[in-house]
């Protein structure tokens, strides 16, 4: 029993270790294209709804004053400015495909 509740822990430890991980844009295309909010076109209502989970869970927990990059116009993007952003687009998305 023990083991299994251990697994069960670390299981769950992944999980919000995931939740809460940011895109860094210079890391890889694919974290380029979801710090742009670019990947969410080619996902379907469910995939929209855990990522709407998973961006409320980041904002709750996420230090919000974390500035992931500066845009072009040299305005700091923080960490909560990026997902109330990503939650608005995945909004905007839900209602389009209703």
């Amino acid at each position: 029993m023990p083991t299994s509740n251990l697994t069960q822990r670390r299981r769950i430890f992944k999980q919000f270790k995931s939740a809460l991980e940011l895109p860094d844009p210079c890391r890889s295309y694919e974290d380029f294209q979801k710090m742009n909010n670019e990947d969410l076109s080619g996902m379907d209502r469910l995939e929209l709804r855990n990522e709407w989970n998973r961006a409320e869970l980041a904002l709750m927990l996420a230090d919000g004053d974390l500035v992931l990059y500066m845009d072009s116009k040299g305005n700091m993007i923080t960490a909560r400015a990026y997902l109330l952003q990503r939650l608005a687009e995945i909004r905007r998305l839900l209602k389009g495909a209703a």
